[in-house]
């Protein structure tokens, strides 16, 4: 069974796609994941609260 992925790599993932201008497809390149794996990530990463609009 493969090991899952450490939560330090997932945050670096997620800010490195949040500040940079590389595709989800070059930047799961550059880290050792796949590109199913960097899609699921960013689709459940945590909402920041800041940015929600007020109601």
């Amino acid at each position: 069974m493969a090991r899952a992925y450490s939560d330090d790599l997932r945050s670096k993932f997620v800010i490195a796609y949040e500040t940079g201008n590389t595709g989800l497809k070059k930047l799961a390149a550059t880290f050792p994941v796949s590109r199913a794996w960097a899609e699921r990530i960013l689709k459940t990463k945590p909402v920041d609260p800041a940015a929600l609009p007020v109601v």
